[in-house]
C-alpha cells in the first residue's frame, strides 16, 4: 500500500471513530467512583483521540511557531488572592439546636473516651434522640471507631431514651485514633505552609487525590481512618477526611449526603470567607483508572471543586432533611446553600472563559504544558464550534507540525459541569 493510501486510510479510521465514539461511567456497588467505559473499539482513558492534523515532522515549539502572539485573543487571567495567617481549628457544634445541646455533648464527650455504654443524665424523645446521633456522627469524623448501624438503646413507657449502647469496630481505638490525629497534624502542617485559605484547601484536595486509593468494600473505607492512615476509602472516607483536616485549618465544612448515578455518595460543603461552596474529591479523583500514583495541580480533575447548587445538580441528588430510615443514613440536618462562584478554582486560576477568544487564550498560555482544563461559563459551545476553534489555534501555533487532541467526551459528567479537559501532543 502507498504512503499515500495508508494516509488516507487512518484519516477514515480516525474520522469514523470520533462519529461513532461514546463514553459512559460506571460505579462500584457501592456507587461512587466513576470509572470511564471504552466503547465501540476505543481504549480505556479519561481523553479521548478528537482530530488529528496531517502528519508533519520538525513541528516548531511554542516560541518558533508562526505568528504565536498572546495579543490575539482576549485575555482572561489568574486572580491574586494574597496571603493571610493561619486559622484555629473550628468546630460545628453552633449548628446543634440549644435544646439538643446538653445530650448532644453529654454522648460526645463520653464517646471520646471510648465509653459505650451511656445512660443519659436527661431523657430525650426518640426523634431528639435520633438527630443527636447525627449530629454527633456528621459534626465529628474524628469519631471512625462508631458503628453508627448497630447500636441500641433502653426507654420508658413514654418512649423517652434514657440509655445508649454503642458498638465500635475492631481494633484498639485509642492507638486507632492516635495514629489518625498523627496524620492530621502532619498534612495541616503542610497545608498552612501555603499563604491563604484556598491555596490550603486545593492543597487537601489534591494531597487526598494523590494519596489515597479507591476502594469500596474493605474495613475502614469508610472513614477517615481508611483514608488518611490506611490511605484507601470510597466516597464517605474521602468526605469525611476532608472535612476533619479543613475544620483543623479553619475552615467549617459539612458532609453531605444524597446520590449520584443513582448510587448512595457523599461529598462536602465548605465555608470559604463566608460564601459556602461544593466539593467532591471522590469525584475529581480518576488517578485510579489512569493508572497514575502522582498528580501534578494540572493533571488533577476540579471540576468539582468550590462549585455550585446549579452546577452540582446536573450530576448530583442531594438527599432531603429528614428521612424514615432509621439510622439517619440520609438526613442532611444541616444543608447550606452553594450560591457563589468566587472562589470556583477554574476562576481563580484564570481557566474560567465566556467566549471561544478566551478559550483560544487559555490554551495559548497553557502551550508549554501541552494541557488545558477550561470551564465555560454560561453556555456550552457545541462540539463543532470547539472543533473549529481546537484547528483554529492549532493551526496558528503549530503551524508546521502534526498534532492530536484529546479532550473530555460529551458524554461524560465534567462535560455536564461545562468543563473541557483538553490534552494535545505535537509530532
Amino acid at each position: 500500500m502507498s504512503k499515500k493510501a495508508l494516509i488516507s486510510v487512518l484519516f477514515a479510521v480516525i474520522i469514523l471513530a470520533a462519529a461513532l465514539f461514546t463514553i459512559t461511567r460506571i460505579t462500584s456497588p457501592e456507587g461512587v467512583k466513576p470509572k470511564p467505559e471504552a466503547t465501540d473499539g476505543v481504549s480505556e482513558e479519561d481523553y479521548s483521540r478528537f482530530f488529528s492534523s496531517p502528519e508533519a515532522s520538525n513541528a516548531p515549539s511554542m516560541s518558533e511557531a508562526s505568528g504565536a502572539s498572546s495579543t490575539r485573543y482576549e485575555p482572561v487571567h489568574p486572580v491574586n488572592i494574597g496571603s493571610e495567617g493561619v486559622y484555629s481549628p473550628v468546630t460545628l457544634h453552633h449548628f446543634v439546636p440549644e435544646n439538643l445541646r446538653f445530650t448532644y455533648f453529654e454522648i460526645l464527650n463520653r464517646l471520646k473516651n471510648y465509653e459505650k455504654d451511656i445512660v443519659l443524665s436527661r431523657a430525650v424523645s426518640e426523634d431528639d434522640f435520633l438527630h443527636i446521633l447525627i449530629y454527633i456522627r456528621d459534626f465529628n469524623p474524628e469519631l471512625f471507631f462508631i458503628d453508627w448501624s448497630l447500636y441500641n438503646y433502653k426507654a420508658t413507657s413514654d418512649s423517652k431514651i434514657t440509655e445508649v449502647n454503642f458498638t465500635f469496630f475492631e481494633g484498639d481505638t485509642g492507638q486507632m485514633a492516635a495514629s489518625l490525629e498523627s496524620k492530621v497534624k502532619s498534612v495541616v502542617e503542610q497545608a498552612n505552609r501555603y499563604p491563604n485559605l484556598f491555596e490550603r484547601e486545593l492543597f487537601v484536595h489534591d494531597w487526598l487525590i494523590n494519596n489515597v486509593t479507591y476502594l469500596v468494600d474493605e474495613k475502614n473505607t469508610g472513614s477517615a481512618y481508611g483514608a488518611l492512615v490506611e490511605s484507601k476509602a470510597r466516597c464517605e472516607g474521602y468526605a469525611r477526611a476532608f472535612q476533619l483536616i479543613m475544620l483543623r485549618l479553619g475552615v467549617p465544612t459539612l458532609s453531605v449526603i444524597g446520590t449520584a448515578e443513582n448510587e448512595r455518595h457523599m461529598w462536602n460543603a465548605v465555608d470559604l470567607y463566608g460564601e459556602y461552596y461544593f466539593v467532591d474529591v471522590t469525584f475529581d479523583d480518576d488517578a485510579n483508572e489512569k493508572n497514575i500514583t502522582s498528580y501534578s495541580e494540572q493533571e488533577i480533575s476540579h471540576s468539582c471543586f468550590n462549585i455550585t447548587d446549579e452546577v452540582l445538580l446536573r450530576t448530583h441528588i442531594v438527599s432531603p432533611s429528614g428521612s424514615s430510615d432509621k439510622y439517619g443514613a440520609y438526613q442532611n440536618l444541616v444543608l447550606p446553600e452553594c450560591n457563589s462562584n468566587q472562589f470556583n478554582y477554574f476562576r481563580i486560576r484564570g481557566l474560567a472563559v465566556k467566549n471561544l477568544n478566551q478559550f483560544k487564550y487559555v490554551l495559548e498560555r497553557n502551550a508549554s504544558n501541552k494541557r488545558a482544563c477550561v470551564l465555560f461559563e454560561g453556555e456550552m459551545p457545541s462540539p463543532e464550534e470547539l472543533q473549529s476553534a481546537f484547528r483554529d489555534f492549532f493551526e496558528d501555533v503549530y503551524s508546521y507540525g502534526g498534532y492530536s487532541i484529546y479532550y473530555t467526551p460529551v458524554t461524560s459528567p465534567v462535560f455536564k459541569r461545562n468543563v473541557y479537559e483538553i490534552s494535545w501532543t505535537v509530532n
